[in-house]
């Protein structure tokens, strides 16, 4: 299905079924997004119709958001939506956070003789 773009707005029903379920259909919906859209300062997502948003859907669109809005310098909003939809979003928007990794290095000791890694552990 080919989805229909007009005037900054995209209609989730012209691409997506009315449950948004999976974490591929948020990637493909922001892919056509991608390559159907020219630049643009704002766009609305028109969720008129959507019965029901998983909280894997609901992850996976708001990580392609962020990435979407940033590389684009492009805000979303959101028209039509359910407040449920809305709730959900609201809630994978609170517990996402830019985590950095979280390195530690350890020194790691051989010993050939127990003795001597008794007065290694020892000499604390």
């Amino acid at each position: 299905m080919r989805m229909k773009m007009f005037a900054g707005e995209i209609k989730i029903l012209d691409f997506l079924n009315k449950t948004l379920d999976t974490r591929e259909s948020a990637t493909r919906l922001f892919s056509q997004i991608k390559s159907s859209q020219s630049k643009c300062s704002k766009l609305e997502i028109d969720f008129s119709g959507v019965e029901f948003m998983s909280r894997s859907f609901a992850d996976q669109f708001h990580k392609e958001r962020i990435l979407f809005q940033r590389d684009n310098n492009c805000n979303i909003s959101f028209k039509n939506a359910d407040y449920q939809i809305i709730d959900i979003l609201n809630a994978v928007a609170n517990t996402q956070t830019d985590r950095k990794p979280f390195i530690t290095n350890y020194q790691l000791y051989t010993f050939n003789d127990l003795k001597k890694m008794d007065n290694y552990i020892f000499a604390w």
